[in-house]
């Protein structure tokens, strides 16, 4: 490599004199290398990034998880509830269709039972009376062709589970020996687990006076109201029963009575339907 220097100086011959020299090897400088070197990853960065991919997998997960769960959980109690809510429209149906001749010394044949087996989701009762029309039995079958007498119960089923049982029969021309328990049940529901039930025959101060209680010498005779309550299978393990309740009117119960009766004098304000009386006032509920 050749260097061009100028001497400045006051020159002999006025002339500028140019040198030139080479530069030693060892004077030349290159710019350093842009270029970096490529390296691998550690050991450490690989396990950290197998650990986030992990955590992300699992949160994931869980969550999907817990979206499922929660999903057929209320799947599951909604149709628990539209289940429950047909069984209940059909007693309910059933106790206002109830049945009672108008003529005397008929009440031994059409009176209400009531059976009391506790309270609560792990109560049991049975209840039974004579209707008309299909709730609660079979629409083909001939014993519902006219008034019948119907039995709703909580019985175990060729599983041995609790489950709501029906039995119907004729409430006439029975032999003297007739045992409605001999009838085979008809299961509509395995999904019920509990059934209490609670009647009415006065009210007091616009308020109703349950009782799980119905008398022997009103055995005969039918109810004013009926409180109806069905405890459906838990969800979960940890959860209670789901609990549907509903009051319901016997449209005839004034004709069971005849017109009389100890309570006949306490009917001053004829319900029209449950929880309101004719002068617009609320009935309440009283429970004892």
């Amino acid at each position: 490599m050749k260097r061009l220097v100028h001497i400045t100086g006051e020159p002999d011959d006025g002339l500028m004199t140019a040198v030139s020299f080479h530069s030693p090897p060892s004077a030349i400088r290159f710019p350093p290398s842009t270029v970096s070197s490529s390296r691998g990853f550690t050991l450490v960065e690989i396990m950290v990034a197998i650990l986030l991919v992990l955590m992300a997998s699992t949160m994931t997960y869980v969550t999907f998880a817990a979206v499922t769960k929660a999903w057929r959980n209320g799947s599951r109690m909604a149709e628990d509830l539209n289940h429950g809510d047909f069984i209940m429209d059909q007693l309910v149906m059933g106790l206002r269709s109830a049945y009672f001749p108008d003529a005397q010394g008929q009440v031994a044949t059409y009176g209400f039972w009531l059976t009391d087996s506790g309270s609560g989701s792990s109560s049991d009762d049975a209840i039974s009376w004579v209707k008309q029309g299909t709730a609660l039995t079979e629409s083909n079958s001939v014993t519902v062709a006219g008034p019948h007498r119907v039995r709703f119960s909580i019985e175990k089923n060729e599983d041995g589970v609790p489950s709501a049982a029906v039995r119907y029969w004729r409430p006439f021309a029975l032999p003297d020996d007739f045992d409605p328990m001999a009838i085979q049940p008809e299961f509509i529901s395995s999904r019920v687990c509990g059934f209490n039930c609670r009647v009415a025959t006065n009210t007091s101060e616009n308020i109703w006076e349950w009782s799980d209680i119905w008398e022997k010498d009103d055995t005969n005779r039918l109810p004013r109201a009926v409180e109806l309550t069905i405890y459906l299978e838990p969800i979960g393990k940890d959860r209670a029963p789901v609990e549907i309740t509903r009051c319901v009117e016997i449209p005839v119960w004034r004709l069971s009575w005849g017109g009389g009766g100890p309570a006949a004098g306490q009917f001053r304000n004829p319900v029209t339907a449950i929880g309101h009386v004719h002068n617009n006032t609320p009935l309440q509920i009283k429970k004892k």
